[in-house]
Parts: structure tokens; sequence; C-alpha cells
């Protein structure tokens, strides 16, 4: 457990600059990790608007979009039971950009 605390707490290497001993392998780390390694770099943990109507759309391809708004989108987030976290891949996608 502690090993897991001071990758929470101390600054992580940046994953776009390959150097010796930066080998962080972010698909082995745990969904806090990501969401620690997320917010260092600025980037919310919450799913975005863009991101629930993304999700809507590959599930249900003919819903109509333009009616998603407001309290009806939220409805229908929680209809298709839909995380309003980004999952782990989520933030392994972003940290990878």
């Amino acid at each position: 457990m502690q090993a897991n605390q001071s990758l929470l707490t101390k600054p992580l290497p940046c994953l776009n600059s390959p150097s010796e001993g930066n080998d962080l392998d972010i698909a082995k780390m745990t969904v806090k990790q990501l969401q620690a390694l997320v917010k260092q770099r600025g980037i919310g943990i919450a799913r975005t608007k863009d991101d629930f109507i993304r999700i809507i759309k590959e599930k249900n391809p003919d819903e109509d979009l333009e009616s998603l708004k407001g309290k009806v989108l939220f409805n229908r987030i929680s209809e298709l039971h839909i995380s309003r976290l980004r999952t782990k891949e989520d933030l392994v996608r972003l940290l990878q950009t």
C-alpha cells in the first residue's frame, strides 16, 4: 500500500519523453493513480458533455442528439447507466495523446 501512496504523491515522469528509468506503464496503474496523473496534467476526471453525447451515439446511433440538453441529457445518462467519471480506458487514452 505504501508504494501506491508514494506513486500518488510524488510527481510522475512525462510519458512522452522516453528516457532511461522512465518505464512508467500506465496500463498497469490503478484508476486512482491514473486520476492523480491526469489531475497533475490539468485534465479533469469527470466526463464532459461531448463524452456523454459520444457514448450515447455509440449505444444508440439513431437517437436524436439535438433533444439531449440539460435535464433531458442528465436523465438519459442515468437511464443508460453511464458513469460520470472517466473509465480507466478513458484515462489511459487521454494520457497517451
